[in-house]
């Protein structure tokens, strides 16, 4: 005897997805190989509620390549890397994404994508409370604002979130909201000291924004700027002078060797060998306990020192200013080197400086 088993059938869910796209947004994570092979790369970020699982397929992809994934409070993100354009006989244009998630019909996305360029999608379930909702929306436009750098719109959305009725217990919306403003306070804050020359105070905000948010490029590029620009500031430099066997030498006059440098920073080079630019200057030194104060650079600049006896040198060294300290222990010895010597001598410091900055 034959029974028929009945089996009830469950309609599949449908998914939505927006384009959250705000202005221009650069991919910078590019597989190395692909791009020395002259392929072009391209990225897509897509953001969904923590209860769903997205996973892609495309239709011109063997295998859709995800970077890395991410949780940010109820949110997880998708990092995907794409080849767009020709490669290696193959064309990668008219891409049509497939996104799955359990329980869910496929949704087949048209992904058009431009070399470098990088889009921002948000997935969600628009039949339920899933990605719906007061919560969900001003949470979503947060995150979306927060990866695209606005952040004071990010912190507003991140407040009417918190607002919500239907936000879940343990959310981390206080959190973000914090997050959110300490970003824009140290942007505003970077941005007023380099404008100012202050880079080393800038450095340090950009360098706490670019904790915030590791993927906004911004503050990576003004550290980098910070970095050239602040070895060529004025600082005080602390010496200690002594002779051959340690004793604190006094009375020993000090002079700057200045080099030429361009307007990166850079010593000009002529034959391989840095130019002086106004040579010796002579430098106030403030003696104190032991210790010599100078202003000083510490990329273009060496300092000259010379102890007179009777009128005469009787010491001389000519020395780097360290570029990563502003402390200095000198030993000064007994010299017989001629003019030329001494000059000689300083174009070696100068090769010192070169490789030094090379480090």
């Amino acid at each position: 005897m034959l029974f028929a088993i009945w089996m009830p059938s469950f309609a599949q869910k449908k998914l939505e997805v927006k384009e959250t796209t705000e202005g221009i947004n650069v991919f910078t994570e590019k597989d190395t190989e692909v791009d020395k092979a002259g392929g072009s790369q391209a990225g897509a970020i897509f953001s969904c509620p923590l209860i769903l699982s997205l996973s892609f397929s495309s239709n011109v992809d063997k295998q859709v390549e995800v970077l890395k994934t991410e949780v940010r409070g109820e949110t997880r993100l998708y990092y995907l890397r794409l080849i767009v354009g020709r490669y290696r006989g193959a064309s990668y244009d008219n891409r049509t994404l497939e996104i799955t998630a359990p329980g869910f019909l496929p949704y087949k996305l048209r992904l058009q994508l431009q070399p470098t360029e990088s889009k921002n999608y948000e997935v969600f379930d628009p039949n339920a409370t899933v990605g719906v909702g007061c919560y969900f929306e001003h949470l979503n436009k947060g995150n979306s604002f927060f990866e695209n750098k606005r952040y004071d719109d990010a912190k507003a959305e991140y407040v009417l979130a918190l607002e919500c009725s239907d936000k879940p217990d343990g959310n981390d919306l206080n959190i973000k909201i914090e997050n959110a403003g300490a970003a824009l306070d140290s942007k505003i804050a970077g941005d007023n000291y380099f404008t100012s020359g202050k880079y080393f105070e800038a450095k340090q905000e950009y360098e706490k924004l670019r904790g915030l948010n590791p993927n906004d490029k911004y503050p990576v590029e003004r550290i980098a700027i910070c970095d050239i620009r602040l070895p060529n500031l004025p600082r005080t430099i602390r010496v200690r002078v002594t002779d051959a066997n340690g004793n604190d030498m006094s009375d020993v006059a000090f002079s700057v060797n200045e080099y030429k440098v361009d307007k990166q920073g850079n010593l000009v080079l002529k034959n391989g060998k840095p130019q002086k630019g106004k040579g010796f200057i002579q430098a106030t030194a403030y003696y104190s306990d032991g210790v010599y104060s100078i202003t000083a650079k510490k990329v273009n600049q060496t300092l000259a020192l010379r102890k007179y006896i009777d009128g005469k040198t009787e010491y001389y060294d000519e020395v780097q200013i360290p570029v990563h300290e502003d402390t200095m222990v000198i030993k000064l010895t007994k010299t017989l080197m001629t003019s030329a010597e001494k000059w000689d001598r300083g174009f070696g410091i100068g090769k010192q400086l070169i490789e030094e900055l090379r480090k």
